[in-house]
């Protein structure tokens, strides 16, 4: 995979950061930063690759995903040219960022970052919101911003 945003849109011939040619659902630029494919909409490369919902045993809403690895990004994964922020929300449309990574540094805000040890080319990321359990229904998104 070419580790920028427009040498994968060049090579798969993506027109837009948004554009969602196998029609599964996720952008392009969601498809290139957490190493999916744009050309096939069936497991990792689909539905299956986005990120999941879970809980953290003191029950905490948690976000979990994989990234690319990427040994000269911080934490060894991600691309020069995307940020990823996770954001929480109460009602859907007004988001708040809880944690947020570029490729030179660490993932860092008040959603707790968990990194697991790279497999298969890709780092387990989870986060944990900062809602204190029993809190309003909270909803949680990942959203990539291509940086070029």
């Amino acid at each position: 995979t070419p580790l920028t945003f427009s040498g994968w849109s060049a090579l798969h011939i993506v027109q837009t950061v948004t554009s969602d040619d196998d029609r599964d659902g996720a952008p392009a630029l969601v498809e290139f930063g957490l190493g999916m494919s744009n050309e096939n909409p069936n497991g990792g490369d689909g539905q299956a690759g986005l990120p999941a919902i879970g809980r953290a045993p003191d029950g905490r809403a948690t976000l979990s995903f994989l990234v690319p690895e990427n040994a000269a990004a911080a934490q060894n994964h991600g691309f020069a040219d995307v940020i990823y922020n996770v954001q929480a929300a109460t009602a859907v449309g007004v988001w708040t960022t809880i944690a947020t990574k570029s490729f030179g540094a660490s993932w860092s805000g008040a959603g707790a970052a968990a990194v697991g040890a790279a497999s298969g080319g890709f780092v387990p990321v989870t986060i944990t919101d900062t809602a204190a359990p029993g809190a309003p229904q909270r909803f949680l998104r990942l959203q990539t911003v291509w940086v070029p």
